[in-house]
C-alpha cells in the first residue's frame, strides 16, 4: 500500500509542477511541434528506402523490394567516387575545430577587452550570412571577368583563371568559405570553456615561472580538454553528413569528379529524377554510417580520455 501511495503522490507532484509551469510549456510547444514535424515524422518515411515508392500509391500501396536500392547503389560506378569525395570534404571540414581552438586561444591572450570583443564579434558575424550569399560572394570574387582575385593576380602579370571550373581548386574554395563562415561561431564554445578555468591555476603557473606559452600548454589546453573531446566526437559523427548546400552551390559540371557528395547525389536522384525510394536508401545509408562513426568516436574517446557523451 505504501508503494502505491508513494507512486500516486509522485504522479500528483509531477502534474502540479506541469500546471505551475504551464506558461513555459506553452512557450516550448512550437519547439515540440517543430521536432515532431521535421525530425521525428520524417524518420517514419525511411520505410520508402525498402520500397519501389510511387507517390500515386503512397507508402501503403508501394511494392516492397527490400534491399534492392542499396544493392543498386553499392554497384553504381559512382558509389566509390561519391563516398571518396564525401569523406575527403568531411575530413577537411574537421579542420575547422582545431583552427577554432587556436583562434580562441589567441583571443584569450588579448589584453584589451574592447579589442577582444570587437574581434570576436566581427569574426562570428559571417555565421549569420546565408550559405547562398556566401557562395555567391565566392563566385563574384573568383569571376574570371571582373572578380577581385583575378584582378589582383592580373596586377602581377598572371592571366585570369576560371577557379570555379577547375577541380583542383574546389576543395580549397569549399574549406575557405566554410572556415570564414564558421570560425568565429565555432570558437565561442572554446572561449567560454577557457573563461571557466580558475584564475588561481594561471596565478600558480606564473609563480612557478611559466610564460604565456607554457600557461597555454599546461593550464589552458588541459582545462578545455573535455570540451575539445566532446566537440570532436560530434564532429566525427557529422563527418559524412556534410550536407549538400555548399557543395551544390559551388560545384560546376567540370568539378563533379571532386564535388559530387552523398548530399548532392541524393538531391539529384530524389528531387530532379523523382526516384524517391532510391534517394531514401542513399540517405539512410548516410545516416547509418554517421551513427556508427558517432558511436565509434564516443567509445574511442571514453577509452582514451575518459570523456564521452554517454
Amino acid at each position: 500500500m505504501d508503494t502505491v501511495k508513494t507512486k500516486s503522490n509522485d504522479r500528483m507532484h509531477r502534474w502540479r509542477h506541469l500546471y505551475r509551469d504551464r506558461h513555459l510549456m506553452i512557450l516550448f510547444l512550437p519547439c515540440l511541434i517543430y521536432l515532431a514535424v521535421f525530425k521525428i515524422t520524417p524518420v517514419l518515411w525511411n520505410v520508402t528506402a525498402f520500397q519501389n515508392y510511387k507517390i500515386s500509391k503512397g507508402i501503403a500501396g508501394s511494392e516492397f523490394i527490400y534491399f534492392k536500392h542499396f544493392i543498386n547503389f553499392f554497384n553504381n560506378p559512382d558509389f566509390l567516387v561519391i563516398l571518396k569525395n564525401t569523406l575527403a570534404l568531411g575530413l577537411l571540414s574537421v579542420l575547422t575545430y582545431p583552427i577554432a581552438i587556436v583562434f580562441a586561444l589567441l583571443l584569450n591572450e588579448l589584453r584589451s577587452q574592447w579589442f577582444k570583443k570587437s574581434v570576436q564579434t566581427i569574426s562570428y558575424l559571417p555565421f549569420f550570412i546565408s550559405i547562398v550569399v556566401v557562395s555567391g560572394m565566392a563566385w563574384s570574387f573568383l569571376s574570371p571577368d571582373d572578380g577581385l582575385i583575378n584582378r589582383m593576380i592580373g596586377w602581377i602579370g598572371i592571366s585570369p583563371q576560371y577557379f570555379m571550373a577547375q577541380s583542383e581548386w574546389f576543395s580549397s574554395i569549399y574549406i575557405f568559405t566554410l572556415n570564414w563562415q564558421h570560425l568565429g561561431y565555432n570558437s565561442i564554445i572554446f572561449v567560454a570553456a577557457i573563461t571557466g578555468i580558475s584564475q588561481d591555476l594561471f596565478d600558480a603557473a606564473e609563480i612557478d615561472g611559466c610564460n604565456r606559452f607554457k600557461k597555454i600548454i599546461h593550464v589552458t589546453l588541459p582545462g578545455i580538454s573535455a570540451t575539445i573531446a566532446v566537440m570532436m566526437i560530434i564532429t566525427v559523427g557529422n563527418l559524412i553528413m556534410i550536407g549538400f548546400e555548399r557543395a551544390l552551390l559551388l560545384q560546376t559540371p567540370a568539378t563533379y569528379e571532386v564535388s559530387d557528395v552523398i548530399g548532392t547525389y541524393v538531391y539529384r536522384v530524389g528531387i530532379q529524377q523523382l526516384n524517391y525510394g532510391f534517394a531514401s536508401a542513399v540517405g539512410l545509408f548516410e545516416s547509418v554510417i554517421s551513427l556508427l562513426l558517432l558511436v565509434g568516436a564516443n567509445y574511442f574517446s571514453k577509452q582514451v580520455s575518459k570523456v564521452s557523451i554517454w
